[in-house]
């Protein structure tokens, strides 16, 4: 990948996207950007009184926000309309969404392996009631393999999205992704 070149992928849209997978013969040199920013699962939305949770491996989410969902890694939505989204997990928990009066929703639960067995998504972050932006988006997938080295001058990655602030309320951000590398020497 040259200097100022790049690779991306279309975001997942509940059925395919959001990963990059490439096999090169020989070496592999990265001076240009391999990105998988924010092309994971999706944020929760916002609706009336209560956010909706992030979307994980588990799913697109629901709507009780102040629940716990330790086996779920989307963030938890806000409630009563000045509660903020929770941040999605993955192989940390995400952070409970702010209150101002409300109820923040809760950080996703932590999920994967550090084997990395399975390639996986980053969790969406958790909606607001009183937004109408965004929640961030949980970062791709990255896999892929060299038959001999792998060389980086340039760019590898795969963050969440930043939460978004609408009406003095924030929405969750989304989780990292998975970068997995290998070189067969």
């Amino acid at each position: 990948i040259i200097s100022g070149g790049s690779i991306s992928a279309p975001a997942w849209n509940g059925y395919t996207g959001g990963i990059i997978v490439f096999r090169v013969i020989n070496n592999l040199t990265v001076d240009g950007v391999i990105n998988a920013s924010g092309i994971g699962f999706r944020g929760g939305d916002p609706v009336n009184a209560v956010g909706f949770q992030g979307e994980s491996y588990n799913g697109r989410g629901i709507t009780a926000p102040n629940a716990s969902y330790t086996n779920f890694g989307g963030g938890g939505g806000g409630q009563n309309n000045e509660g903020g989204g929770g941040g999605g997990g993955y192989a940390t928990s995400g952070a409970t969404g702010g209150n101002n009066g409300g109820v923040g929703g809760s950080g996703g639960g932590t999920y994967g392996t550090v084997s990395l067995t399975n390639l996986l998504l980053g969790s969406g972050g958790g909606g607001t009631s009183a937004a109408s932006g965004k929640s961030g988006v949980g970062g791709g997938g990255i896999f892929f393999t060299a038959s001999r080295n792998i060389f980086v001058s340039g760019s590898i990655i795969a963050n969440g999205s930043d939460s978004q602030t609408a009406n003095g309320f924030g929405t969750g951000a989304g989780s990292g992704g998975t970068i997995y590398l290998t070189a067969e020497i």
